[in-house]
Order: structure tokens, then sequence, then C-alpha cells
């Protein structure tokens, strides 16, 4: 499987980002390894712009992860949202479930899970991002 990744940096505006190009799951992760997390973050700060985001998109299933560092550079923490179509409570749970886009998100993962929930994703393991995510 093959994703689209794109990376906002500290110095790009809201509307721009980089097409990293296509990745196969491993890469999609040693991209998150080797992104220099501690000068994007100390960047942003100092910038006053973005915070820098890496966005992993699977096209065809209309499927989309990014997580977003900020905070303490040296321990940042990375907000994330992740996005894709299965089965979702229906009006806070009362109306049982339905087929739609789950969307799951948080503000408090350390990089270790930031890095898990790429992992998820590019696996396929749904049930493990909502347990990670902490979403029933």
């Amino acid at each position: 499987m093959i994703f689209k990744v794109t990376c906002q940096y500290a110095h790009q505006d809201h509307t721009e980002s980089t097409d990293l190009g296509p990745m196969s799951p491993t890469e999609v992760l040693r991209c998150f390894d080797e992104f220099n997390w501690e000068h994007e973050i100390s960047e942003a700060d100092r910038l006053g712009k973005v915070s820098p985001t890496l966005s992993v998109e699977d096209v065809a299933d209309r499927r989309l992860i990014w997580v977003s560092g900020y905070d303490d550079a040296k321990s940042p923490t990375f907000v994330s949202e992740c996005t894709f179509p299965g089965m979702k409570k229906r009006l806070f749970g009362l109306l049982g479930e339905g087929v739609g886009v789950v969307e799951l998100h948080t503000q408090e993962f350390d990089a270790r899970q930031a890095r898990r929930a790429l992992e998820l994703f590019v696996s396929h393991d749904e049930a493990g991002l909502r347990q990670l995510y902490d979403t029933p």
C-alpha cells in the first residue's frame, strides 16, 4: 500500500505544505522518526507560524491521519486527528450504529503515541486506533 505524505514546516503559512511524495508504510514511519521535531517546534515558537505537521493520506480508502507537534521542543506534545470510513454511534449512541466517517482526535499524545498512531494507521488497525485515541 502506498500513502500520500505531506508536511507542514514551521516557516510555512497555514495554506502551504510540502508534498513528500508517495511512501510505503515503512517509509511513513521512517519519515516520522527522521523528522527534526525539536528544531521545527523551536522554529514554530520563534516564528509564530504553524506547528510542524506530518499528514498521511490513504487516497484509495478515504483515510487520513495527521500529527502536529508543539509545546516543549525536547519533549513535544502532539495534536492528532484521524478519519476513516466505518461504524460509528449515531445521535449520542441512542440510535445505535451506522456507517459514516469516524473522526478520532486528541491534543495530548507524546512522541511514542503519535508514532504508534501512524503505525496503526498504515497497518489499517482501526480498532487499535480507536483504543489509542480512547474512543469507543
